[in-house]
């Protein structure tokens, strides 16, 4: 019985909360600016590729995704009355180059594969394991940022992402996971929000 009990939360989609700590490295100074853009902890709440994440930034403080409608709204100040959209399903894919690493590092006891994705100009490691399970059809004409073929290729959700530029390292690496029941309603847009396409 316990063997099939755990066959079968390996084999569900994640559905709960992720917290992560953002922080960024750099050989040359940081602009303060920078710093609070990208912030230093991230909220990511998902149910059946539904998700929610809250961020004590100043550049998308709040996003949410909702599969069947192919939009991902936002806001860069938690505070605001507008909310911003875009159409993820109307870019086309850039050019990456994409490598697995296997066993590539241990965040919060998973083992995890890393998932590089490269392109001219930057690049992004993903870090992974299989048991946080995501099923790439929620995301398979989500071309913003080559989602869709990420979200293919490791099927289940990241406990580290490494953004990788000329001069600049920014992580979001995986403190607290919390598998538990969402209720829809945390996927609501927010109200007497101006909305606009971005």
């Amino acid at each position: 019985m316990i063997i099939l009990i755990s066959f079968k939360s390996l084999s569900q989609e994640f559905e709960g909360e992720i917290t992560y700590a953002i922080s960024a490295k750099s050989k040359i100074n940081i602009p303060a600016e920078l710093l609070e853009m990208i912030g230093n902890k991230s909220i990511f709440i998902t149910k059946k590729g539904a998700y929610k994440q809250i961020t004590n930034s100043t550049f998308m403080a709040l996003q949410i995704y909702i599969p069947n409608e192919g939009k991902l709204y936002y806001k860069n100040n938690i505070e605001s009355d507008t909310l911003l959209f875009k159409d993820v399903q109307k870019f086309e894919n850039e050019v990456y180059e994409y490598e697995i690493v296997k066993n590539a590092d241990t965040i919060l006891g998973y083992v995890c594969d890393k998932l590089i994705q490269k392109s001219k100009s930057m690049q992004q490691d993903f870090y992974y394991n299989s048991s946080l399970r995501l099923n790439p059809i929620h995301f398979k004409n989500f071309t913003a940022f080559e989602k869709n073929k990420v979200s293919e290729i490791i099927k289940s959700l990241y406990l580290r992402s490494d953004v990788i530029y000329q001069n600049l390292v920014i992580s979001s690496v995986a403190v607290e996971i919390k598998r538990k029941e969402i209720d829809d309603i945390e996927f609501s847009l927010p109200q007497k929000q101006i909305i606009v396409k971005d």
